[in-house]
């Protein structure tokens, strides 16, 4: 456990008219799992990706809670949050 290090994060907050564009971009360049509704909030979560100097990076991409639960009205949520995480130190 000493030896990890606080991660690097990033959040980004994504218009909801963007947001099926941005999960298509995640899912072709990073291999993201696609953005389900579960309950009550739309969320991709748990996934990695690994770059070519063998970075691992971990992202997430959700809605919060809402009522919307079809996703031809994602546009009709303010916002979606993408995280991506980096580790600063090898474990």
């Amino acid at each position: 456990m000493e030896l990890q290090g606080k991660p690097w994060m990033a959040i980004y907050r994504v218009d909801g008219t963007h947001a099926a564009e941005v999960e298509q971009f995640l899912v072709r360049e990073f291999g993201m799992k696609k953005v389900t509704h579960t309950c009550c909030e739309w969320a991709s979560t748990q996934n990695s990706y690994v770059h070519k100097d063998g970075r691992v990076f971990i992202f997430e991409m959700g809605s919060g809670e809402t009522l919307i639960n079809r996703k031809d009205q994602w546009s009709k949520i303010p916002y979606f949050n993408v995280e991506v995480e980096l580790e600063t130190e090898e474990p």
